[in-house]
């Protein structure tokens, strides 16, 4: 009796780009599909495993088991798998020579199946014929598999759009997904969650990383122990067409302690292929690069007023993460102050995490400031991206003591009235002298 018995395995969802993951089942061989006779039973019985769908134009690994169920040793066994049609083919040798076989014992042998990907939908019957010796006398029998073929699933790549995150604050990180095959998919999701291994070589920090295919993942999204995505995890993309391009963001939060580097993701796609009735999930690494916090603070503050203006002095103070570069601090003016004509910019230079350089900068009054005011110091730098950074550091300015202002003002009087008698005793001393020599 001729049967083709179909092994079935529940498909978990997770197929690689070049080969299907090998999730197997095993599904005993035992009524061959030719025999020499009714009651012929065969001493080799086959036990077969492969995935319950291939995707057209995929390969796919079966595993066959020989396993002598007699009572005596087989000799010469041989499995043959034939290539009968033009849908589903077999890797390398049909052929296979498993040799001989005692009482109770097991062999395995591998074929690699693929199909095209014009490859219509469908179960393709694949034959397999066992041979074997016992006792001299030659048997033989066909029995064979049943690959189920669906329509192939589209390629994405994938591309990080966003500049490095910051340990301590993080931000949004936008991954631009392309349907680059030539197939649709069909509600489809995005999911992102900590990888367990480093990133791939084609996975970079930031930048483009395109990765087509994608690899087989497990596990449920989520936070990682350093890191926090704030939000959901998971975001419903739709349809995507072939050359459809479709963004999502993800806001991730890493811990203040995060060591800077790059830490390996996946963004897991899930959708439906075209004239399939279950899911399947790409899953494809790339790397987030977190950078130090570059961060200046200004310390031991101390203003000083004089007649020349205010002083502000005290220690810059590099309170980050990261190292920073080419620190300048200016004086910025205000209804009440402005930057003196010297003294006004600091070059600080270069400052590694926890260093601290003096400083000193000058300011003048614009106008009295009747109260404490605040006022802006303009810290500039370079962190190490070379990018530019300004920062305001606000202080709380004394105001302008009463003492000063009420004591410069009897100095001038007392300068304007000395000036005027010293002019009234000229006056005086010239017009007596023009009189006496009037008189003499």
């Amino acid at each position: 009796m001729k049967s083709a018995i179909i092994l079935m395995l529940l498909f978990v969802s997770l197929v690689t780009a070049q080969q299907i993951p090998e999730q197997l089942t095993q599904q005993i061989l035992q009524q061959p599909a030719q025999q020499e006779s009714s009651d012929f039973v065969p001493d080799v019985v086959l036990s077969a495993s492969l995935p319950f769908y291939v995707p057209a134009g995929y390969s796919v690994n079966v595993s066959l088991k020989a396993f002598n169920s007699g009572r005596s040793v087989v000799e010469n066994v041989v499995v043959d798998m034939a290539q009968t049609n033009s849908s589903v083919f077999i890797e390398g040798s049909t052929q296979r020579a498993l040799g001989s076989l005692k009482p109770g014992e097991e062999k395995e042998i591998r074929y690699t199946l693929y199909s095209s990907y014009e490859t219509p939908p469908g179960t393709y019957y694949v034959p397999v014929k066992v041979s074997y010796l016992r006792h001299n006398r030659a048997f033989s029998y066909s029995t064979g598999i049943g690959v189920s073929v669906f329509s192939p699933q589209p390629v994405f790549s994938i591309n990080i759009l966003d500049k490095p995150l910051e340990v301590g604050i993080g931000g949004n990180v936008t991954v631009k997904i392309t349907n680059a095959g030539r197939y649709p998919a069909y509600s489809a999701y995005a999911t992102i969650r900590r990888a367990q291994q480093a990133p791939q070589e084609n996975a970079t920090a930031s930048g483009a990383a395109s990765l087509l295919g994608g690899t087989p993942t497990s596990g449920t999204s989520g936070s990682a122990d350093n890191t926090m995505v704030a939000g959901s995890t998971t975001i419903f993309l739709g349809d995507i067409e072939p050359g459809e391009q479709k963004n999502v963001s993800y806001y991730i939060v890493p811990n203040a302690d995060l060591e800077p580097g790059t830490y390996s993701y996946e963004m897991q796609i899930s959708f439906y292929p075209q004239s399939a009735n279950q899911s399947i999930s790409f899953s494809y690494p790339f790397g987030i690069l977190f950078v130090g916090r570059p961060s200046i603070y200004l310390s031991s503050i101390e203003i000083s007023q004089s007649i020349d203006g205010i002083t502000i002095s005290g220690d810059a103070n590099n309170v980050g993460s990261e190292t920073v570069k080419s620190i300048i601090l200016e004086a910025t003016e205000d209804d009440y102050f402005a930057p003196a004509y010297s003294g006004s910019t600091y070059y600080v230079g270069t400052m590694e995490p926890d260093d601290f350089i003096p400083f000193e900068l000058k300011v003048m009054n614009k106008k009295p400031n009747i109260g404490p005011s605040e006022y802006n110091i303009s810290i500039r730098y370079l962190d190490s991206r070379n990018e530019e950074r300004v920062e305001l550091f606000t202080l709380t300015m004394p105001p302008k003591p009463p003492e000063a202002e009420s004591s410069r003002g009897p100095s001038v009087l007392l300068w304007v009235a000395l000036l005027f008698a010293i002019i009234v005793i000229a006056v005086a001393v010239i017009i007596i002298l023009r009189r006496r020599k009037r008189n003499g």
